[in-house]
């Protein structure tokens, strides 16, 4: 029998994403490079995580994992944003027809999005640029997702897309968001938002920990009574209980926990695309901002020294 969707990449997202979908009734092939270093992951996969399910086949072979999809293909790449998306793409092209899809689950940036809806509609092959957000769990779970595609390409996927997604008492939380790059901006601009969020979240906790002396219980009651009420969210929660968690050695994680935040793009892009449209966006810059300052974390370390020599000379 035919699959109804082929994964390409099997991350942790596109593993959890196979699992939904497998899930929910559908034949799936899945499918990961097998450079060095990754020659077992689609077999790892398929015995560790696939036992009793037979609705999901694995591939080591590309030309066989696209062959083994129903007309009118569709294959979600979760791969790594930027050149990957490009180099994959090329390396898949050869062996679809006009008529296939080919959803970017991944980050990339809208207008690397718009060139791709571009250059594969010259060749009759539809492009849709898709943000997933709720992160591995929401993967398996149930994901929030935007694509970005035509009315014509929407109808053909959204029964397979709903029926993994996120729902609500009366929402279901995957509609088109529009056409070309409309998914990637939206989910750049989500990301960018969670950006200025997790600020918020990390100067409260400063505030209580360092200004009002308030201990991990205290501020864990804060958050989680703030979650019971209209501050009710994921980063809530998360943040409630990462206060109180423990290590090995019973004392609180977040005190050993180095001072320095990564970023993946998407923060700076909406920055970028701010700037770009002329619209305000000073809150998400600034946590931009205070990420970039947190990875100078030696030099944060030699300027607090002469803080606090020049603080002791002027007392």
């Amino acid at each position: 029998m035919k699959n109804d969707i082929g994964v390409f990449g099997l991350g942790v997202m596109g593993q959890n994403l196979a699992l939904n979908f497998s899930s929910r009734g559908f034949n799936v092939a899945v499918y990961n490079r097998s450079d060095e270093g990754e020659e077992k992951i689609v077999s790892d996969f398929i015995s560790s995580k696939c036992k009793n399910i037979d609705n999901i086949e694995g591939y080591n072979n590309l030309k066989n994992f696209i062959l083994s999809l129903k007309n009118e293909k569709v294959i979600l790449l979760m791969i790594q944003a930027g050149k990957a998306v490009d180099c994959v793409i090329k390396s898949i092209v050869h062996y679809l027809d006009k008529g296939d899809i080919i959803i970017d689950g991944g980050n990339s940036n809208y207008k690397d999005t718009e060139r791709r809806y571009a250059s594969l509609k010259e060749k009759g092959i539809e492009f849709v640029g898709c943000g997933i957000s709720g992160g591995s769990e929401g993967a398996l779970n149930g994901p929030s997702i935007m694509p970005g595609c035509s009315l014509e390409v929407w109808f053909k996927i959204q029964n397979v897309l709903q029926k993994i997604a996120a729902t609500g008492e009366k929402d279901i939380y995957c509609q088109r968001i529009g056409s070309r790059g409309a998914g990637h901006f939206t989910k750049m601009v989500h990301n960018g938002i969670e950006y200025s969020v997790m600020q918020i979240l990390a100067e409260v906790y400063d505030i209580q920990k360092n200004l009002l002396n308030m201990g991990h219980h205290e501020i864990h009651q804060v958050f989680s009574d703030w979650n019971e009420k209209e501050l009710k969210s994921y980063l809530m929660k998360i943040s409630a209980d990462i206060v109180i968690l423990r290590d090995k050695q019973d004392a609180y994680l977040l005190d050993s926990i180095l001072d320095v935040a990564s970023h993946k793009g998407t923060g700076k892009e909406t920055s970028i695309a701010s700037l770009e449209l002329g619209i305000p966006s000073l809150m998400k810059t600034q946590s931009v901002y205070a990420r970039y300052i947190s990875s100078y974390f030696e030099e944060r370390k030699d300027l607090s020294k002469i803080y606090l020599k020049e603080k002791k000379s002027i007392v």
